[in-house]
């Protein structure tokens, strides 16, 4: 960018860093007032052109230079404040899981309970833990395991892709005894 193209009003706000014959380096910094951001575009940092294309764009006068609060101040990673983010992980000091309702993982406190009263368990399907029926079960006829893996219970999973790398039928995986059966 050369600076002919800043606008007159930003040329204070410019800082040379590098000048040659053949080009000039220049870092453009924001023009809001006691900003200290660099400017991306339109002469603004990233903060106040967010706010200024949102403010634009809702109201039915565009105002350029609407007042802003403060810019946001990057804490730590466990503040309660802010925006929820999906991708959070658990507040409790070195757990690196992620984070379920409340700022916690299951193992935690984190994440929905059980239904059933006193039981203090993450639930499953249907709202109740494992232990009072909640879970996905199997999806193949007479298993009452939980299910793992695409709706299968792990046997029955290991089963089919054993049996589809021999050429067998996944159907006959039904009729094979259950570890808690076998002797």
């Amino acid at each position: 960018m050369n600076a002919a193209a800043i606008p007159r009003h930003v040329c204070d706000d410019v800082r040379i860093l590098h000048q040659s014959s053949s080009n000039i380096a220049t870092i453009t910094y924001c023009v809001m007032p006691d900003c200290p951001r660099y400017a991306k575009e339109s002469a603004l940092c990233l903060e106040h052109g967010r706010h200024h294309r949102w403010t634009s764009t809702r109201s039915a006068l565009p105002t350029a230079w609407t007042p802003l609060p403060p810019p946001r101040q990057f804490t730590d990673r466990r503040s309660t404040t802010g925006p929820q983010n999906r991708n959070a992980r658990c507040r409790h000091m070195g757990c690196s899981s992620y984070a379920r309702n409340g700022g916690f993982c299951t193992r935690h406190g984190g994440g929905r309970k059980c239904l059933m009263v006193d039981c203090v368990t993450p639930s499953q399907t249907g709202g109740l833990c494992r232990l009072h029926g909640g879970g996905t079960r199997c999806k193949l006829a007479g298993c009452a395991r939980f299910a793992r893996v695409q709706g299968l219970c792990s046997t029955h999973f290991k089963g089919i892709t054993s049996d589809s790398t021999a050429g067998q039928s996944s159907r006959e995986t039904v009729d094979r005894p259950r570890h808690d059966e076998a002797s």
